[in-house]
């Protein structure tokens, strides 16, 4: 992950109410298997980078977006935001 990707948080819609909406971002990974979690991090942290290069300060995950046992790739989806109060970046 990158500095950027590391700094957004991961947030629910009425965490984000009033915020700047940027935009779908999404990401995936093919470690799979009894590495699930590994892979569901991997697309995370892509999604991450993603969102930080639109400029936004939080995602809202896709209720679909979770780790699975024995998929052939972890895939993850989410809605980035961006903070507009003064003091966010």
């Amino acid at each position: 992950m990158t500095p950027e990707g590391s700094k957004i948080k991961v947030s629910t819609k009425d965490e984000v109410k009033g915020f700047e909406y940027l935009g779908i971002v999404e990401g995936s990974s093919s470690m799979t298997g009894v590495a699930r979690d590994t892979g569901f991090r991997s697309a995370l942290n892509e999604v991450m980078n993603k969102a930080a290069k639109l400029g936004a300060t939080n995602i809202v995950l896709d209720e679909k977006s979770e780790s699975k046992y024995w998929t052939t790739s972890e895939n993850v989806r989410a809605e980035a935001y961006r903070n507009k109060a003064p003091g966010t970046r």
